[in-house]
């Protein structure tokens, strides 16, 4: 496919009304999806998604081994229904006994009920545009789908097979690579603090440190190349849409090491201050883009690029009133210490010197008002003497009262409150975003391969299949099972009360199942009989009030985590 697959109109109303009817053939891709769902794609993956193809048990030792911190078992096969789907799962636990995650230690040899799933879409963990991910990923950077779609059943099938398949690994050595990068340019900076500027590169050399430091600064370019490369690759795929501030600052990154590498080796500017601030810049730079490998780990899901923008979405208009507001402040400042800005004689010894002295520095300009009123807001330091000891005491005195009530007490302690609302939101939705930063990364690394690589079945298979618990089993712990005691806070009286209401219910639904069963297997002659004798429960029921009926209570909907 040449060209977004989720643009692309509908086909016959054929493959319309097939789709609709529930399922695919093993010759539907994602691309016959779309064509017959234009707008409703993501819709379909939500409801035919994940094929349930049926559940077993499965030992729990090499399950829990297999499994890890994740929550899904990933595999990839040829076939959509493999003559013998638990064969298939017991082989390849078989294989992951230890390989992946910690080891569960045998307590009673209990076996876990677990759920196998198949996503029927060939082709789904294809690379590019062919498969879910890169479409999906586009209209999510484009702003045309929320994150929820990548906690759709398929998507996180898709992410969790290539990442634990090639793109872990791959992180691992882009990380190393990055890690060389980062300690070369350090060291490199260490050394740079002691050469002598005046040397030329051919008298630079001919020193011990001076050629450590070239070489380092060659090391750090090199393990550079590679990143911008992937950047390259990305930029041509995406086009415009690569354009947010995590690459921004990635392309800042790139451009600083570059021009301080010339200026450095041409030992032009050299003596300037311009190289002193780029290779600072550089600093923050480099150790900010180590949390781009940080955030796809499960023990560090934080970003701290992406919370800061997310941070700055929300309260960049307040932080403008804020601003504005200390800006205010220090005009005034500096406007009430103009009096004191004279200059005066000193007396030494036999002879008069003229010393031109400015009293209060602190508000002398307005920059330095600004600066200083900051200071006084964020840190709390002044000194007394500064504001009382002028030509307008009674004046600069109520006016630090009233500043430090206003910016210090008010519109600071909105700020938290709003930087803690802003970080809560990114709280929330840990996990969707961790899997958005796995599905980044996979791209990316994925825009890097070779054609040949891309068309290995191991890698990119025909079919994904899933292997996940199966939720409410025996091994769960019920919480209508807990009781309520004095003293302790995991349930109260009036918890414990709603959980057994709650338990009562869902064996009502099924005692109501099973009649509705057993009434539909009766003979159509026990069936009229049975339809009068509801109608005459119903009358009743109508008669006694909407109290006697227990479904007048309510219910409560139920649904699995996972595909359904």
């Amino acid at each position: 496919m040449d060209s977004d697959p989720l643009l692309e109109g509908q086909r016959a109303e054929a493959d319309l009304e097939r789709l609709e009817e529930g399922g695919v053939s093993e010759t539907y891709c994602f691309e016959d999806v779309v064509n017959a769902h234009p707008k409703r794609a993501f819709k379909w993956l939500e409801l035919h998604g994940a094929e349930k193809l049926g559940e077993f048990d499965v030992p729990e030792q090499p399950f829990y081994a297999a499994l890890g911190d994740g929550g899904l078992l990933t595999l990839g096969l040829e076939e959509r229904c493999p003559s013998d789907v638990e064969l298939e799962w017991q082989t390849y636990l078989a294989q992951k006994r230890y390989s992946r995650g910690r080891k569960v230690h045998k307590t009673w040899g209990e076996t876990v009920a677990v759920e196998a799933f198949v996503i029927p879409i060939r082709n789904a963990a294809a690379a590019d545009n062919v498969g879910l991910l890169q479409p999906t990923l586009r209209r999510y950077l484009a702003g045309r789908c929320s994150m929820l779609a990548f906690g759709l059943p398929p998507l996180q099938a898709v992410v969790d097979y290539k990442w634990t398949q090639f793109a872990l690994k791959l992180l691992y050595v882009q990380l190393a690579m990055f890690a060389v990068w980062l300690l070369s340019f350090t060291v490199f900076t260490k050394l740079f603090q002691d050469e002598d500027e005046s040397l030329s590169l051919r008298e630079l050399l001919d020193t011990k440190s001076g050629r450590w430091t070239v070489a380092l600064e060659v090391v750090a370019t090199v393990f550079m190349l590679p990143f911008m490369y992937i950047e390259y690759h990305t930029f041509s795929d995406f086009g415009w849409g690569w354009l947010n501030t995590e690459n921004i600052i990635d392309a800042l990154t790139y451009s600083n090491q570059a021009a301080i590498v010339i200026m450095h080796l041409s030992r032009q500017g050299v003596n300037s201050d311009s190289i002193v601030i780029l290779m600072a810049a550089q600093c923050i730079l480099l150790w900010l883009r180590l949390q781009y490998y940080l955030r796809v780990f499960r023990a560090s899901k934080f970003a701290f690029v992406d919370t800061l923008v997310a941070i700055m979405a929300d309260v960049k208009i307040f932080l403008v009133f804020l601003f504005l507001t200390l800006l205010g402040f220090a005009a005034s400042f500096h406007v009430l210490y103009k009096k004191d800005q004279d200059e005066y004689e000193v007396k030494v010894l036999a002879y008069v010197m003229c010393l031109k002295q400015t009293m209060h520095q602190e508000y002398r300009t307005l920059w330095q008002s600004i600066f200083t009123v900051f200071n006084v807001a964020a840190a709390g330091e002044y000194d007394t003497e500064v504001y009382l000891k002028t030509h307008f005491p009674l004046a600069t005195a109520t006016l630090l009262c009233l500043f430090l009530f206003v910016v210090t007490v008010m519109l600071f302690n909105v700020l938290i409150a709003l930087l803690t609302n802003a970080s809560q939101k990114m709280t929330d939705n840990a996990g969707l975003r961790a899997v958005i930063s796995k599905a980044q990364v996979i791209d990316e690394l994925e825009n890097t391969l070779p054609g040949w690589v891309k068309r290995q079945h191991c890698m990119f298979p025909a079919f994904i299949h899933v292997l996940k618990e199966k939720p409410g089993g025996d091994y769960e712990i019920s919480s209508d099972s807990l009781w309520a005691l004095r003293g302790e806070t995991l349930v109260d009286a009036s918890q414990e009360t709603r959980l057994r209401t709650f338990a009562l219910e869902d064996r009502l639904e099924a005692i109501e199942t099973a009649l509705t069963r057993l009434h539909d297997a009766l003979l159509p002659g026990d069936k009229g009989r049975g339809a009068a004798g509801k109608a005459a429960t119903e009358n009743k029921i109508q008669e006694g009030g909407p109290q006697d009926d227990p479904k007048a209570q309510g219910t409560r909907a139920t649904s699995s985590w996972f595909g359904r």
